[in-house]
Order: structure tokens, then C-alpha cells, then sequence
């Protein structure tokens, strides 16, 4: 239930300041709020992120395009390099980390080349499979850089795999020799990645040598293989490309006799792989058809409803035989999503795939000029497309997910973002964590738990945590409503939520004080007098430029309506508090005195309404108020009192504003159990 305060008792418990003022005309009860309420709304969910684990200063990082971390069972898998460029492991337990080196041997040290990145998988029957240091590794390979040990030369593939289930303790094995059963067949290995279907069997994926080492244009390809528990090998899943010269040729997936210039034989594959719900195994992939060019110009999809025996477009129209191809004409051609002209821009080879609750494929593509990333969907007919879930000014495309619920969950690893939607043709919410990238997100554990592991990066210190982030419905109380308020829709909307006597909002506002407002509204029906009281707590303090948070009551929810507000103000510019108004709809909001540069959250705010008389206070304590200003404003009987939050970057940054301790009048009688909105 809810836990009622009646005004009287809470002025005399704890704020006998606030006088006759608010006793004049006020009959209804206040509220502080105990518990969750009714009618929550699809944006009310709490994004909670804990660090699992935290590494000393990394050699380099991982990005999303590759599979640095696992969640499988109750553990949490992690591969990372130290700065001596030494490879290790973390598993985390119920909080508890255990470490372990890959290679017991101190001699073994990964080529210091960002290129060179570890990616690991779990199979399902527990054991772990690790991969990397591969920047086109191959039987003739004795070191880019430094030389490897004797016992990693001229090797097919590096690749390790666990002495025991679950375990890193008790050391791993190299299974990676040349001619060895074990390995994975193939070479030339860069950007390796594990993935697995919602069964757990384990599949790997690379850019590799379709015809090995030939330095022409058609050597490169994607690899696509699957793991038999039983047998512990490697299938190759594909075909031969054609036979264009003599050479060795691997079997692959996706091949075209093409690359890029001036190489004429380069192509920058990061294909992306992702199952649905139904076990449809989506791939999409960006490559050079025009050796003329110095980059990719056509994005490619196509789907498996076998796990990558076959293969078909996106209209269910079979490709006829492996490997897939992107030039036209050819019958083994898959999906054209997007095209770009010779002249560019040209597409980035980090490319996205997922498909929502209704079936719906959809390709994430960046390019190399606006560094947009824009997503294409499916509509039936074609790829259209969607700017519902654009990541703005991101040099590298977006990853989409699925959780439990089957909503789509995006990450971009230069980014610190999460966005969530229900389907793509749904609103996006946005979610920032404090990290300077986040990276890592791991399919499986998401589909199967709801809960987000990831990997986020902090570039100051070099140093990688293990991110676990958990997503709960979180409904506002009853009587509460939130809304964007804003002259046109946002990159992303906003989130509220209510926990523990607290408030959460999450916003992409611009302003709350030009003609027109950009700001997440918190927000109750008030008629005729009254006042709210909120603690606006410590999560602001980060908060960028001239980001707000505070109080306030307004006219109508319209972008342009008369309003008056009691703002703090914590990030650099125009740092404190302040009281503004705007009389006239449609006017520029007017800021009352001088902002107070010497308040910084959390601090307690409060606005008054008696009549057409608005008055702005702020607190220390919550016990000794200061009058920040006063004003005239003729406003309807029935209007909104809420909270209100923007951070002054609409699409960049994400402002998380915090309120506890809120009081504020109820409409109705509390007592009935009904909500008056």
C-alpha cells in the first residue's frame, strides 16, 4: 500500500518553514510515495548496471564485432590481454573472480596489433573455446611482429580449449596444430568470433583465405563452422569459390571475386551472425564488387532456417548453392540491401543483424563521411530505411539483440549506449552507462536470463570491466504519467521509473528554456493549489554542459506552454540553481536572479502554487528553505506538477536525474484505492 502523509503531519514532522502559504485553500492530502503503482507504460523500465569485474591497464581492448566475454550457467566468461600483451581469463562466479593465463607459459605474448583481438565460446557441454592473436595467422606464419614460440609456428589456427568444463583453473589445451583433428579448418584468420544457437551449439566465424594466399583479387572470404560435442571437430559450412586460378581452396560461406583498391585483393569482412527466437540463423556482411574502389559498396543479407546448411533472401527465395555471392546476375546472389556509388561513401566493414517478434530482418550499415548508422528493415517487398534506431555520429554500425521478451536491444561499441525497442517499427528508448565505450553483449545469456553482460572499456585508464546490467519493470505509482515534451520527437525517448521512494528519468531533452521546451516530463493532474517537494539526488552530478533537473508545474504539456520551474543545474555551464517561468505561451522562458553557482546536487527543491502566485524554493537540509523567486502567472484550474529533467544534448548524451523523498498533492482520495489522472 501506499504510506500516506496528510500535510499537517508532514509540516510538523519535518518542514514547519513552509507556513501558511500552502495551508491556504489545500484540502487535499500529500503523498510520499512507498510502493509501485498502476497502468505501467512500456517506458518505465530501470536499467541497473553492476561491475562484475575490473582489469588492471589492458595491452588493448575488444570491441563488439568480436566475442570477448560469455555468460554461461552462473559463470561469466572473460578473455582480455594485459599491458605486456599476455593473455588471460576471468570467470566470475556469485561475485567471485577467479583468473587464469591462457598459456601457462610466460614466453607466449599476443602480437601488440589492435587486429590481434581474443574472442571465446562456450559449448554446451561447458568447455571453452578460445581463439585470436590471428591477424592472417597461417601455416607460414612465425611472427608479424615478434617471433611466436617454436609450439604456436606455422600451426593452422590459434586455438585453445579448456582441460575441464566450466573451468579455467585447470588450464587449456592447444587443439590448433597443423594437420590436427581438432583444429578449424581454413587460414589467413582475422576478426574470429563464437556464437551459439538458443540450444547452445557452438558455432565460429572468421574472415579468412578463400583461396590461400594468392594476393589477387578473390582471396578473401567468410568462414561460417559448427562444432560437433561429440566428435570435438570443426564443420566447415559453404562451398569452393570458383575456380578462377590454381591455389588451395577453403570451403566458405560467402566468397565474391572482388576487393578492394589499391590492393585489388582486400576485403574488410566483419560479417555479423545472429539467431532468432525461432532459430533462424540471420548473416549479413559489407563487400568491395569493384576493385576500382578503396572500399566496401554493397551490404548483403541472407538467412538459414538449418543452422547454415541452407540458406535463402530475405523473400524466402532459395540461393541455390554456397557460397553466397553479392554481384548481380549471379544465382547464388543473396540479399542487395543497400548499394553505394563508386565515388562513396563507402560503407563500414562492422555491420549489424537481428530480426524482431514479428519476423522482421533487419542490417545495421554505417558509412565513412557522416559516420551515421542507419538500419535497413525488411518490409515485405524491400529494404527500406528505418530511422527509428539510428545511432548518430558513430564511425562503426550497431549491434542489435533479444531478450527474454523478444524486444530488440542495440549497443554500438564506440558508444556508451543501449537503445530498446519492442519491434523496429516501435519508439526507442535510450540508455546511457558510465563507461567511454561498451562493448562485448552476449546473445545468449540475454535471450535466455533478460540480463545484459557486457564488457565496458574505459579509455582513460585502459582498463575493461565486466558489465552485468539488469532490466526491470519498474511502473511508475498510481496517478503518474510520463511523457517526452518536445517541438519535434527526440532521437530517442525517455525512461521513468519508481523504486525504493525513488524516481529515475532518463532523457534526451535540448532545453526547458527556449519558446519551445526539450525535456522528460514526470508528471500529476493538479487542480487548483498545491506544491511538490523533491530530493534531487547525486546521479546528476556527471551530467553534461547545461543539463537540468528539477521541479515543475506547467499549463498544458504542449512544447510551448506557460510554465514555472525550480531547476538545479549541475554541469559545467551555468552551474546551480535557478528559478525560471515563462508567463506567455509561446515566450521565452525568463530565469529569476542570478544562478547560484555554489548549489550542486543533491539538493532539495521546491515550487508553490496559490492562485496565479508561483513561488520557487531550494534546501540544503529539506528543513531551512531558501526563496529563489516569485512571479504572477494566469494559469486553467486543472494542470500538471511533476518532475522534469533535460540534458541539453538531444541524440548525444543521456541525462539520468534522480528524485526521492517526492511530495506532491493527490487528486482524488488516496484512501479508495482509485487513481484520478
Amino acid at each position: 500500500m501506499h504510506r500516506l502523509l496528510t500535510l499537517n503531519s508532514w509540516l510538523n514532522a519535518k518542514n514547519l518553514i513552509l507556513l501558511p502559504l500552502l495551508l491556504l485553500n489545500f484540502t487535499l492530502n500529500a503523498l510520499a510515495f512507498q510502493s509501485d503503482g498502476c497502468d505501467p507504460l512500456e517506458s518505465q523500465i530501470l536499467m541497473n548496471t553492476t561491475v562484475e569485474w575490473q582489469s588492471p591497464p589492458c595491452g588493448f581492448s575488444t570491441s563488439d564485432q568480436f566475442t570477448p566475454l560469455v555468460h554461461f550457467n552462473n559463470a561469466t566468461y572473460f578473455v582480455w590481454v594485459d599491458a605486456s600483451f599476455r593473455p588471460w581469463l576471468t570467470q566470475v562466479v556469485n561475485g567471485n573472480a577467479t583468473i587464469a593465463p591462457l598459456d601457462p607459459g610466460t614466453d607466449y605474448t599476443a602480437q601488440p596489433d589492435g587486429h590481434h583481438r581474443f574472442s571465446l565460446g562456450v559449448d554446451k557441454n561447458g568447455y571453452i573455446h578460445v581463439t585470436g592473436d590471428m591477424h592472417n595467422y597461417n601455416y607460414n606464419t612465425t611472427g608479424v611482429i615478434n617471433p611466436y614460440p617454436v609450439r604456436y609456428q606455422k600451426q593452422t589456427i590459434l586455438y585453445w580449449k579448456s582441460n575441464q568444463p566450466e573451468n579455467i583453473s585447470n588450464g587449456f589445451t592447444f587443439v590448433g596444430g597443423l594437420n590436427a583433428p581438432t583444429a578449424i579448418p581454413g587460414s589467413g584468420w582475422t576478426y574470429s568470433s563464437f556464437f551459439t544457437d538458443n540450444y547452445g551449439e557452438l558455432y565460429h566465424s572468421a574472415l579468412m583465405h578463400a583461396i590461400e594466399g594468392s594476393n589477387s583479387p578473390g582471396e578473401m572470404g567468410v568462414g561460417l563452422y559448427h562444432y560437433n560435442t561429440a566428435t570435438h571437430t570443426w564443420a566447415a559450412l559453404g562451398g569452393l569459390a570458383d575456380n578462377i586460378r590454381q591455389g588451395v581452396y577453403n570451403k566458405i560461406l560467402f566468397w565474391e571475386n572482388s576487393g578492394q583498391a589499391p590492393s585489388q585483393w582486400f576485403q574488410g569482412f566483419q560479417p555479423c551472425f545472429r539467431f532468432d527466437t525461432a532459430n533462424r540463423l540471420h548473416f549479413t556482411v559489407a563487400v568491395n564488387t569493384d576493385i576500382t574502389i578503396p572500399g566496401s559498396n554493397r551490404v548483403i543479407y541472407a538467412f538459414s532456417n538449418n543452422g547454415g546448411n541452407t540458406w535463402q533472401k530475405a523473400n524466402g527465395q532459395t540461393i541455390p548453392a554456397l557460397p553466397i555471392r553479392a554481384i548481380d546476375g549471379n544465382p547464388n546472389q543473396g540479399d542487395v540491401v543497400a548499394t553505394t556509388p563508386a565515388s562513396g561513401p563507402y560503407f563500414g566493414d562492422a555491420i549489424g543483424v537481428i530480426c524482431d517478434k514479428n519476423g522482421t530482418p533487419g542490417v545495421s550499415i554505417s558509412n565513412n563521411v557522416t559516420y551515421n548508422n542507419d538500419w535497413y528493415v525488411w518490409n515485405g517487398s524491400k529494404w527500406s530505411l528505418n530511422t527509428n534506431l539510428n545511432f548518430p555520429d558513430v564511425s562503426r554500425g550497431s549491434y542489435g539483440y533479444l531478450d527474454t521478451n523478444q524486444n530488440l536491444v542495440l549497443t554500438v561499441p564506440i558508444a556508451s549506449k543501449i537503445l530498446r525497442a519492442e519491434t523496429f517499427s516501435s519508439p526507442t528508448y535510450g540508455y546511457d552507462l558510465t563507461y567511454n565505450q561498451y562493448s562485448g553483449l552476449n546473445q545468449y545469456a540475454l535471450l535466455q536470463t533478460g540480463t545484459i553482460y557486457g564488457v565496458g572499456l574505459n579509455t582513460t585508464t585502459n582498463t575493461q570491466s565486466i558489465l552485468k546490467t539488469t532490466m526491470t519493470p519498474s511502473p511508475l505509482p498510481c496517478g503518474w504519467s510520463n511523457l517526452d515534451i518536445a517541438p519535434n520527437p527526440p532521437s530517442y525517448r525517455s525512461s521513468a521509473s519508481y523504486v525504493n521512494n525513488t524516481f529515475s528519468l532518463t532523457n534526451y531533452g535540448s532545453a526547458i528554456d527556449n519558446p519551445r521546451d526539450s525535456f522528460q516530463f514526470t508528471y500529476k493532474k493538479l487542480s487548483g493549489d498545491g506544491f511538490i517537494i523533491a530530493h534531487v539526488g547525486t546521479s546528476l552530478a556527471s551530467a553534461q554542459g547545461y543539463s537540468r533537473a528539477g521541479v515543475m508545474i506547467r499549463e498544458e504539456l504542449s512544447a510551448d506552454s506557460k510554465e514555472a520551474s525550480m531547476i538545479l543545474a549541475p554541469g559545467t555551464n551555468n552551474k546551480g540553481a535557478v528559478f525560471g517561468y515563462r508567463a506567455q505561451k509561446g515566450a521565452y522562458t525568463i530565469n529569476l536572479n542570478t544562478v547560484d553557482s555554489t548549489i550542486t546536487n543533491p539538493y532539495w527543491v521546491k515550487l508553490t502554487r496559490q492562485g496565479p502566485y508561483f513561488t520557487g524554493y531550494i534546501s540544503a537540509d529539506g528543513l531551512t528553505w531558501r526563496q529563489m523567486g516569485a512571479v504572477t502567472i494566469t494559469m486553467a484550474n486543472d494542470i500538471f506538477i511533476g518532475l522534469a529533467a533535460s540534458s541539453y544534448a538531444n541524440g548525444y548524451y543521456m541525462q539520468t536525474a534522480t528524485f526521492d523523498n517526492v511530495i506532491a498533492p493527490w487528486a482524488g482520495n488516496p484512501t479508495s484505492g482509485q487513481c484520478i489522472n
